[in-house]
């Protein structure tokens, strides 16, 4: 006959000995911190973040757009099933120039999705140069030969 004991260590982990092995048992859904945006150019930034899985298989990705409706999001990747925050980073492409994008890191795993705090981060404006000649593409000119 085989004999389980659940115990609590000291972090508040539970942890499960099944005759003489032990292992880590899924505590709930995953722990998520939203980041900060780094490396934000006039269409592109990075989003970062951090995902506890909690012991348990999880899959992380961004939400972003111009509200709290978010609207887009990018591929969800693996954080894998430990028990310790791993960080998370994706890049994300084709916005728009000076505007204000929200986002947040999303976690999910078997006990639920979970999502972290909303942030903001604002594209860099184009900038032309005051000395800068208007540029005239050679299609539009015509030919006077």
């Amino acid at each position: 006959v085989r004999w389980c004991n659940f115990e609590t260590i000291s972090a508040g982990q539970p942890w499960g000995i099944w005759g003489g092995w032990s292992f880590a048992l899924s505590s709930g859904k995953p722990s998520v911190i939203t980041g900060s945006a780094s490396s934000v150019l006039t269409d592109q930034a990075i989003l970062n973040g951090t995902v506890n899985p909690n012991s348990s298989e999880t899959t992380c990705w961004f939400e972003y757009g111009l509200s709290t409706a978010y609207g887009d999001a990018t591929t969800p990747v693996s954080a894998g099933n430990g028990s310790s925050p791993v960080s998370a980073s994706q890049v994300i492409t084709g916005l728009l120039p000076d505007t204000t994008y929200y986002f947040r890191l999303v976690g999910n795993n078997l006990k639920g999705t979970a999502p972290g705090a909303a942030q903001t981060f604002k594209t860099r404006r184009i900038v032309v140069p005051s000395d800068a000649q208007p540029w005239i593409p050679s299609l539009l000119l015509e030919n006077t030969e």
